[in-house]
C-alpha cells in the first residue's frame, strides 16, 4: 500500500476501503511462536493431552482495521514527509493497487492462542505506521 501510494503521489485503497483485515505486531507473534513451541514440547513429551485434529492451529491476531482507514492514516505520513501533493486518501480499482490482497478480507480470532496465556501488548496498526512507512523508505527515524 505505502510504495502503491509513492506511485500514485496520494494514499490510495481498494474500492470503498471498506475491506477488514486483522493485524498482529511481530513482538506479540514472536512471543506467540514461543508459547506454541513450549505447549507442542509439552505434548510430545506426554505432559499434556494430544489436541484434536484441526486444533493445531494457532492464530495471531490482535484487532482489526479497514484498509480505507489504513490509507487515511496514513495520507498525512506521506504528505508530511512530502512525498505526496495532498494528505487525503483516494480510492482505486483493484487492479491498480500493486498488492491484490488488499482487495479482500482476512479475519480471524486468536481465542485458541490466548488460551496458551498469550497476550499480545505491542502498538497497534494504526501507530506502527510511521515505523513501516520508514522501512519502505530505508530510513527509520
Amino acid at each position: 500500500m505505502i510504495n502503491t501510494s509513492l506511485k500514485y503521489k496520494q494514499a490510495v485503497y481498494v474500492g470503498k476501503g471498506t475491506n477488514v483485515w486483522n493485524n498482529v505486531h511481530i513482538s506479540d507473534l514472536v512471543k506467540l511462536y514461543d508459547l506454541v513451541y513450549i505447549h507442542a514440547t509439552s505434548v510430545r513429551d506426554g505432559k499434556s493431552p494430544r489436541p484434536k485434529k484441526f486444533e493445531n492451529f494457532y492464530l495471531g491476531s490482535v484487532g482489526e482495521y479497514a484498509w480505507g482507514d489504513i490509507a487515511k492514516h496514513l495520507g498525512p505520513l506521506l504528505h508530511r514527509e512530502g512525498l505526496t501533493n495532498t494528505p487525503e486518501a483516494r480510492s482505486i480499482t483493484a487492479d491498480e493497487m500493486n498488492s491484490p490482497a488488499v482487495a479482500t478480507n482476512s479475519r480471524s480470532l486468536a481465542e485458541r492462542s490466548r488460551s496458551l496465556g498469550w497476550r499480545p501488548a505491542a502498538k497497534d496498526v494504526y501507530n506502527t505506521l510511521q515505523e513501516d512507512l520508514d522501512a519502505v523508505l530505508g530510513s527509520p527515524k
